[in-house]
């Protein structure tokens, strides 16, 4: 059997020259005594989990006949190709440094289809088992504990600096430069010239964003991406407060289990608002006659809905992507008059967004109808048996998160005890202080060093006293209710003989639509199905996609 290595090396160039050699030699006895032959050791830098320091990772995915793409947004998907794999099997020693956990099992269904097969080493675990996809799952969820709380801490200490001030940027806003050497965001003067000119074209010239998007297009202006522009942008750049100096932190968070949403806004209570965080490039008066401009030309119907403006109401939005370009799809409503109803019939049908605003694709449109009965004839027969399948495993996985939630709450009494004491301790410290020392018998040097020392101490205390209100019962208690909430939801979806189709709209990620052939077109989708393994995740997926681990199928329509 012939078999590819997979390891981890220091990113110094001895140890790794060191450590590559005992690998070496210690995986050839091994594969010797298996009777393995050994294809090729594939040996990536460091311990980081990110792709940019995988190559040789893709590489072994690419010779396992697996192709890694990486999308517009950096998320990394896994496709099949043609080739065939150049190995049976990959050996690696630790589960948790194999791949990112958001999408180590994506990875292992992807290479098990290709007919190639992974031990770990250390967890004694073999795809080949029954139940890999279970026992990975646990050993992903002791691998993540630590990085987990390590994560809450890093969030936390997030929030307490944006309520000292202190805010960064995940993407330098369009209009704006960081300044290294001075830690802080400047006007970069020609791109604030052109956000001055959006504006005035908006509540000045009367222009609307798809005309303002077009113009900056024909003036070969890009936005902060280097994207083109389009009615949406136009408008995100309109509606963003940071261009009058206001920054919003602590304004999302994401929703639970069950949903394929990205994010969900916070009451705006939970808001943490900083004026002037950031130099202003357009005045205030400027910036609220944009929204009335906005709110003004959105009308709306009898019924409450609005009319005349792109809502993201339409069931499919931003879930159809085309498989040509990689664009989203977007709705198209018509009317036709039907004889023999004798009455007026509003259709709808999606159409890739760079064929419709651009013209640079010509990948044809697809009708809601043909969506919408294809998804429902494929989910009751498909779906409906993998939520059976896995539902003594999820029932697994929940219990095993109580057991953890429970370890959790006893280390939380202990924390809240050790923190305590050192609060007491620094107490006494201040007391014989007062004591010892601040009385007229000592000198003015001696009293001000002491004062000095108090109110250090008093710092000190004041630090550990908000330490301990992260260790708060009622925040585990709302997590246990929160994971019992999702666990009733899985099993019954497991129980359920038919989803609606809005059951159904919220377990899709995404759907991927090909082109028409002679023999018909294929549909491919991205399902979220609903699983307690999201709770291992939720501390990585802050800032990528938050679907966990996505179930794929393809099928044919005529």
């Amino acid at each position: 059997m012939k078999v590819a290595i997979y390891t981890r090396v220091s990113t110094d160039h001895e140890d790794q020259l060191s450590s590559l050699k005992h690998q070496e030699e210690y995986y050839i006895e091994y594969c010797h005594k298996k009777g393995y032959e050994i294809y090729k050791i594939y040996a990536d830098e460091g311990l980081s989990g990110t792709s940019a320091k995988r190559e040789k990772f893709l590489e072994m995915l690419h010779d396992a006949g697996v192709d890694a793409i990486i999308k517009k947004n950096g998320r990394i998907e896994f496709e099949l190709s043609d080739r065939k794999p150049k190995f049976e099997m990959i050996i690696t020693k630790d589960v948790s440094r194999f791949a990112r956990n958001i999408n180590a099992i994506e990875i292992v269904r992807a290479l098990k289809r290709k007919g190639v097969y992974i031990f770990f080493e250390n967890a004694d675990l073999s795809t080949k088992m029954n139940d890999w996809e279970f026992r990975l799952g646990l050993f992903l969820l002791f691998s993540q504990q630590e990085s987990i709380d390590r994560s809450k801490k890093v969030r936390f200490g997030k929030l307490q600096r944006a309520k000292k001030g202190h805010y960064k940027m995940s993407v330098v806003l369009f209009g704006y430069e960081y300044d290294k050497q001075n830690d802080k965001y400047v006007v970069n003067e020609e791109e604030a010239a052109i956000v001055r000119e959006i504006f005035d074209m908006y509540t000045n010239q009367n222009k609307g964003t798809k005309i303002i998007a077009k113009e900056l297009n024909q003036r070969g202006i890009k936005t902060r991406r280097g994207k083109k522009w389009d009615g949406e942008a136009v408008k995100r750049l309109l509606t963003n407060e940071k261009y009058i100096g206001k920054v919003i932190v602590h304004r999302y968070t994401k929703p639970d289990v069950m949903s394929s949403a990205r994010y969900i806004e916070r009451d705006p209570s939970e808001w943490v608002i900083l004026e002037n965080a950031i130099p202003a490039i357009i005045d205030e008066e400027t910036w609220k006659k944009a929204q009335e401009i906005m709110e003004s030309r959105v009308q709306f119907s009898k019924t409450g809905r609005k009319v005349g403006a792109k809502t993201g109401e339409s069931d499919f939005y931003k879930k159809l992507i085309c498989a040509k370009c990689g664009a989203y799809f977007t709705r198209v409503s018509t009317t036709k008059m039907r004889k023999k109803l004798n009455a007026v019939i509003k259709e709808y049908n999606y159409f890739c967004r760079n064929r419709r605003i651009y013209g640079t694709c010509d990948m044809k449109g697809i009708s809601h109808n043909t969506l919408e009965r294809e998804i429902m004839n494929f989910v009751q027969s498909k779906i409906l048996h993998e939520m059976i399948k896995k539902k003594d495993y999820e029932k697994q996985m929940y219990e095993m998160l109580m057991n953890i939630q429970k370890r959790k709450m006893e280390s939380v009494e202990k924390e809240r005890e050790k923190i305590q004491n050192e609060i007491n301790e620094i107490g006494a410290q201040i007391d014989k202080l007062y004591d010892t020392f601040l009385t007229n018998e000592n000198s003015q040097l001696l009293l001000e060093a002491t004062q000095r020392k108090i109110e250090q101490l008093e710092r000190k205390r004041k630090k550990l006293e908000r330490e301990k209100m992260k260790y708060d019962m009622s925040y585990i208690e709302e997590e246990n209710q929160q994971i019992q909430r999702s666990y009733q939801k899985i099993q019954e979806y497991a129980e359920k003989e038919r989803y609606t189709f809005e059951e159904i709209l919220a377990m899709i990620q995404k759907i991927v639509v090909y082109e028409e052939t002679e023999e018909g077109r294929e549909l491919e989708f991205y399902f979220n199905l609903p699983t307690m393994l999201a709770y291992i995740f939720e501390d990585e997926i802050e800032d990528v996609e938050t679907e966990i681990i996505p179930h794929s199928w393809k099928i044919q329509i005529k």
